[in-house]
This record gives structure tokens, sequence and C-alpha cells, in this order.
């Protein structure tokens, strides 16, 4: 083996050394927020033990139209059944990072080679501009939340599908048409696929190749008639189709979200930018998992960084233009950044802001800097100590915040403290301020924040928890979650959730929390849940809960049945039959499910993509028909070991 190829090797060992070292404390973390929504789906029809189960849970992706399914295939090699611990899950992570870094180390060291770097310098300065992106502290909060091996993993078949891409050219430029053409044909959109199976924003891997080529290695070489043809075919043209796909998809007012479209596009520029300042400077603390507290921006002068910002990054979108015969590596860089953006920074109804969208556009930004260190006559002696100062600096500031991570009530207040206009983060903050205690701290610092955020449902449900938790519950406090209830309605995922544990549960968790004031706030919040199909049916539902919880059995069965008139689901109808055996006997319970049994309507159609596939699977398997059926089963037996049993009080009709 010759010496560059030794150095790299030895290098990409010092860089995967100090990876691991930077980000271990991450690994004592535990599971976050949207971890549970998603991983949860790993047991929700039992232990995965056969295809079937494997089919159910493949398909059951809700992140987006595309479901993920090759990420979440990814979880089964830490679990087959939930719930599990998290550490291998954040072990899976880390691990995936370090192979990230090590096929980014690639990748720039292959296009240094077809930009006419040397050697030795194209193998230190993609070594060194992988640790620049591996070691940054934003990515703890990648590493660190196990949801987010979704953006990992399609990451690294971006990875795959760029180093496919210069394996074509290469093959190409050597008048090796065939040869190109396999690599380009096949691995190219097989990586795209796998990267789109892992997160939707794997689809931008044509775009992202197509910048990389017409910034960087385009004038590198004349072109080949094969090599124009497959730039045309297999980058250009599907990078057009996602264009037009994004323009297709915009909604002017997004359902759900408190601002429009033409606001969520205004405020990018001011996101990118913050971006780009975490990313130049690295510090210990960032807005993490938070950004609910992210400003919208009305106009164009409101807030007053809005048209700056705006002018400041259409810059930067022109920039690369004019740059790009004079230096390709950076302007190739900028380039990459912004159309790693382009799908969750444009026209997509998604949250405001996010550090993880970083992840992929990110990657390239650290190679100018490399070779500008280490390029230079004159910096051949300074360039390589202060590469390493820098490269220290990021392995020290990563461990630090991999410590705070691990520290999660020390992290909430940090959070807390950086983000007072975030009520998930002052949310948050209390809820870890609850367990150790600290009930009055926790109530003090909801109050703050409500002043901030008067309608929101979070803060006000949460203070009313606490009131309940110190032995006290104001008027006050009952009527405001009662308005923020009748705002959002049961549609909100918050308000049903809380609600449904008020009605199961209250007496445990808040003797002082009546029967009346839990009938009040139902009613409240029926105002917002009779808009769409799903808020009507959990409305019915709740209702029917609550006469449950009264032992009124036939006003529970009737809003059950209201329930399934709105929004019909097989799941459900085996939940209410659960609940009403439970606390009405099996008569009543029966007696609902042959009612259910005896409909002809099929299941509510589930939304366009993967889910709708998840429907088809659960129907070809008769998986819910099966389930009710053997429930029914069990619930006759029950009825013909009891037929004297007295009838439950207010089950006749």
């Amino acid at each position: 083996m010759n010496r560059p190829n030794h150095q790299f090797l030895v290098a990409l060992a010092v860089l995967a050394a100090g990876l691991v070292a930077s980000f271990w404390p991450v690994l004592s973390g535990g599971f976050l927020f949207d971890d549970f929504a998603n991983l949860k789906a790993i047991g929700e029809y039992g232990p995965i033990r056969d295809m079937e189960g494997l089919a159910r849970y493949l398909t059951s992706g809700i992140a987006d139209p595309l479901g993920r399914p090759l990420a979440m295939a990814s979880f089964l090699l830490d679990t087959r059944d939930w719930p599990a611990e998290p550490a291998s899950f954040l072990r899976s992570n880390l691990v995936l990072h370090l192979l990230n870094a090590l096929l980014l180390a690639q990748v720039l060291a292959r296009l240094g080679g077809f930009i006419g770097l040397a050697r030795s310098l194209a193998v230190k300065s993609a070594v060194a501009a992988a640790g620049f992106w591996a070691l940054h502290p934003l990515w703890v909060s990648t590493v660190g939340y196990v949801v987010q091996r979704h953006a990992m993993l399609a990451t690294t078949f971006v990875l795959l599908g760029i180093l496919a891409w210069l394996a074509a050219l290469a093959a190409f430029r050597q008048g090796q048409p065939v040869r190109g053409w396999l690599w380009a044909a096949l691995a190219m959109p097989a990586c795209g696929v796998l990267a789109a199976l892992s997160k939707a924003n794997g689809m931008l891997l044509p775009l992202l190749v197509l910048t990389i080529h017409f910034f960087m290695l385009a004038r590198t070489a004349g072109p080949r008639p094969s090599e124009r043809h497959a730039v045309r075919l297999l980058l250009v043209f599907p990078s057009l189709l996602l264009i037009l796909g994004l323009l297709a998809s915009i909604v002017p007012e997004p359902p759900g979200r408190p601002w429009s479209t033409a606001e969520r596009v205004m405020s990018q520029p001011r996101a990118l930018l913050d971006y780009l300042a975490h990313l130049m400077i690295p510090r210990v603390n960032s807005v993490g998992l938070f950004a609910d507290g992210f400003q919208v921006s009305r106009s164009l002068l409101s807030p007053p960084t809005t048209l700056p910002a705006t002018i400041l990054v259409l810059g930067l979108a022109v920039a690369p233009f004019a740059l790009r015969r004079r230096h390709p590596v950076f302007s190739g860089a900028m380039a990459f950044f912004l159309a790693g953006h382009v799908m969750e920074s444009t026209v997509l109804p998604l949250e405001l802001y996010f550090e993880h969208r970083n992840y992929l556009p990110a990657m390239l930004l650290g190679w100018p800097l490399a070779l500008h260190l280490l390029s230079h006559p004159w910096q051949e002696r300074t360039g390589p100590p202060i590469l390493g100062i820098l490269l220290a600096v990021l392995m020290l500031t990563t461990f630090q915040r991999a410590m705070l991570w691990a520290d999660a009530p020390r992290q909430a207040a940090v959070w807390a403290s950086l983000l007072p206009d975030s009520p998930r983060a002052q949310t948050w903050a209390a809820q870890h301020e609850v367990e150790r205690g600290q009930l009055e701290a926790a109530k003090y610092r909801l109050l703050a924040a409500r002043e901030r955020n008067p309608e929101n449902l979070m803060l006000a449900v949460n203070l009313l928890d606490i009131e309940c938790a110190r032995g006290e519950l104001s008027t006050q406090s009952v009527q405001r979650t009662a308005e923020a209830l009748a705002n959002e309605g049961a549609g909100n995922d918050v308000a049903h959730a809380w609600m449904r544990s008020k009605i199961q549960h209250s007496s445990p968790t808040c003797p002082l929390l009546e029967p009346d004031i839990v009938s009040h706030l139902l009613r409240s919040m029926a105002a917002g849940s009779l808009d769409t199909p799903l808020a009507s049916s959990r409305q019915r539902r709740l209702e029917g809960m609550l006469a449950l919880s009264h032992r009124d059995c036939a006003q529970a069965r009737q809003g059950f049945e209201a329930a399934q008139d709105a929004q019909r689901w097989a799941s459900e109808a085996y939940a209410d039959s659960a609940l009403l055996a439970s606390r009405c006997g099996p008569e009543v319970a029966l007696a609902y499910l042959e009612h259910f049994l005896a409909s002809p309507k099929p299941d509510a159609a589930e939304r366009p993509g993967m889910l709708r596939l998840h429907q088809w699977v659960l129907r070809r398997q008769d998986y819910w028909r099966a389930e009710l059926l053997r429930l029914r089963s069990i619930l006759r037996s029950d009825v013909a070991a009891r037929p004297t049993a007295p009838t439950p009080d207010g089950a006749q009709e």
C-alpha cells in the first residue's frame, strides 16, 4: 500500500477515535418526544417475529408520506418489541454518524482528485473537512435524538449515491461508457430510492449531485456525449421533477399552522442565516429540539431583519454562479448547502426551524476552509497547527454539549433559559421540576410563560396539572384551559391526549378535578371539534368515555357508535369493546361489537402514501377482522358463562 493510502487510513482512524470520544456521553441519554410516537409501532401489533408482522411494521410509518420504511427497518437492529431501552438505539446512531464521516472523507478525497489536487493534499483536506463536519456540536442533538436516525440514514445513501456518480464519471472520462452507465443508471437511482425511503429529503440526491457536478466537476474535463446524456437524464430531469412537485404541493393556508405558506417562505432566510451562524461559530448550547419560539415573518419588515436576511440569502444563492470559475470548491459547497434546504426550508408546511435539517446540507462547508489551511505555501507550517486547534475546539465543544445532553434536568433548565419564548422548552423544564418535587417553581415558570403566550394549550393544561398536584385549582386556570381547548378542539393531539387522560385517570392524578369540571372542559373542547371527521370522532369517543366513567353504559355505547359514524376504525372498535367489557360487562361490549361487525362500511381511508399501503396490508392479512372475531368469541364465552348475571346499571336501552 502506498504512502498516501496509509496516511488516509491512519487519519480516518484518528478521526473515528475523536468522534467516538466526543459523542460518548450521548449514549447515556434516553428517548425524547417524537421517539415515542415513531418507535411504538415496533410493538403496536406485538413482537415482530414473522413476515406478516414485519409488513405491518414497515408500512406503519407516520413521519412523511413515504413512511420512511428503511429507517424504521434499521430500528429492528436494536429491538424487536416495544418498550425497549434506549442504549442500543443510541449506539446505532453513533455508529451511523461515524460511517457517514468516513463516507464523506472518501467523497471529498475523490472530488479532490477530480479537480486536480495532489493526492496528499486531497487526502489531508478530505479528512480535515470530514472532521469539521462530523465533530460539530450541532449534531449532538441528531445523534442523541433516536428518531433522527431517519436523517442520518438518508445521508448515508446520499453519500453512496455521490460516490456512485463519481465512479460513473470516471468511467465516462476513461472512455468506458458501458461501465459508466451501469454506475449512473443503476447505482444512482437505487441510492436515491433508498435515501428517500429513509427520509423524504433523500429525494434531493439528483439535485445535490447536479450541484456538485455543475460547480466543481463540469469544467475539469471535456464532457463526452455519454456523460452529457447521463447528466440530463439522471440529474437534470429528476431535479426539475422535484422542483415542479414542490411547487405543485403549495397550499396557501396550511391547515393546523399559525402562518401562511408565504409567511413561512419569508421566515426561512432568517432561519438559514441562523443555521450558518451556528455552523460557523460552534457553541455548547443551541435551541436543540425547541424551535416553537422562532418568530414568524409576517411581512418583509416584520420582524425588521426579514428583508436584510432575504437580500443576503439571495446574494448567497447568486454568489456560487459568480465565483464558480475562480473558487469552484467554495461555490460548490455553498450551492450544496442551499440545495440541501430546497425541500425542508421552502414551501412545505413543516415547522419553521429545526437544526437537524443541516445534517446533510452542511457536509461540504468545511472543505474550503481545510483546503485554504493546507494548500498555500506560506501556510505549510501554520496551516496544520491551526487546523488541529480548530478540530480540538470542536471536539471539546461537542463533548461539553454531549455531557449536557446526557443530564436531562440540567439540559431542560438551560434550554428554558435560552428560549423564554418557547412554550415547549418552558413546559419541558417545568416537567423536570415537577419530577424533583419543585412544584412552586414549575408553577411560576409556566405562569410567566403563559403571560408571553396566553392562548397556548400546552402551557394551560400543564399549569392546571401542577395546580392539581399542589392541591389547588383556580377558577382562572380552569377557564383558560377551557378556552384553549375550545380553540384547538379534539383534532389537536395534545388536547385529545390530555382530555383522554383526565377522563380515564382524573381521580388519582387530580382529586380536585371533579366530574363536573371535566364535563365542562369536554363541552368547551366540542366548540373546535366538529370541523373534521377526525376531530368529531375523537370528541364523540371522549364523550362516550366520560359517560363510561359515570357508569352510564347506554350513553357510553351511544358515544362510541357516534364516533364510528364520524370516522370508522376497526382498531378503535376493538379498544371500545374492551373498555365496555371492563366497565359494563361482556353483554354491553358484545352488543356494541356485533353492531360494528354487522355494518358493511369499510374503515375510513388513510391519506395517500405509506399509511394507505399499511391499511391495505392489514386488510390483505384480514388482521383487524380476525382480532374482532376473536374478541367476539371471548365475549360470547363470557356471556355464556354467566347467564344469570345481573344487567349493569344503565345498560338498558
